[in-house]
């Protein structure tokens, strides 16, 4: 490596790092605003549900939290993608493994949400018990 390239693959990283700054920000006052959103709901709202709803509730509310935050950081991490040491080599399957892992957390919140209620907490736990069967098969499929 001679020390045009050290110059320009030090450029790329400082232009990936500069713009670091605005997204932890970014990060932290959505933090805030959930928390923000968390504490009115359990103050004013919470007791007009059951506990399953709550937790359901507290599930979907995670979801969009990260559903707001991720799109900020993937331009991050998109600039960062060619370094050698940060590289990941099975991207298809850990984009699988995080697709599945959201739909079954949409799923279990919405199940906690509209049906738990009229389940035994014994059945809910066989319900979220039956649930990471199709999980685990979807991502232990793409292992292979």
């Amino acid at each position: 490596m001679n020390d045009n390239d050290w110059a320009c693959e030090m450029n790329e990283r400082c232009m990936a790092i500069k713009g670091i700054g605005w997204r932890v920000a970014f990060s932290a006052l959505s933090l805030l605003l959930w928390f923000t959103f968390l504490i009115t709901w359990l103050f004013f709202l919470a007791d007009d549900y059951g506990i399953l709803q709550n937790i359901g509730v507290l599930l979907m509310s995670a979801i969009v939290m990260g559903a707001i935050n991720i799109p900020v950081w993937f331009t991050f991490a998109r600039a960062v993608e060619g370094w050698s040491e940060l590289s990941h080599k099975e991207h298809r399957q850990s984009v699988v493994g995080g697709v599945s892992a959201l739909i079954w957390v949409v799923g279990v919140a919405l199940w906690l949400f509209l049906y738990a209620g009229d389940y035994s907490l014994y059945q809910n736990i066989a319900v979220l018990l039956l649930s990471l069967v199709p999980l685990a098969a979807v991502n232990m499929l793409m292992a292979r």
